[in-house]
């Protein structure tokens, strides 16, 4: 998968779904993320291994996860991405048959 063929909706099919993040800043950063997945009724499902990005002005980063649908029932699931403790984006995804 490439960054640029963005989707939220997965099949079972896809045995798994991947999340890309760009980074870029305007002053040097060094942060822990990692990437959480929440079903439809706030439960957890998958803590994503944390990472470290090194970021500087001008530069770019980029980082993913490659998450695993073989677990995974069908329906609607909610992605965090975590600085440190504080989440920073929010996305959905739709897993199908």
């Amino acid at each position: 998968p490439l960054p640029g063929s963005a989707k939220q909706v997965f099949s079972k099919r896809d045995n798994k779904f991947v999340v890309f993040v760009n980074w870029h800043t305007s002053t040097k950063q060094k942060v822990s993320t990692t990437l959480r997945v929440f079903t439809a009724d706030n439960k957890m499902i998958s803590d994503a291994k944390p990472q470290t990005v090194s970021i500087s002005p001008g530069n770019s980063a980029a980082t993913s996860w490659d998450l695993p649908l073989g677990s995974i029932s069908p329906g609607i699931y909610r992605l965090d991405l975590l600085i440190g403790d504080q989440t920073s984006w929010r996305d959905f995804i739709r897993i199908t048959e």
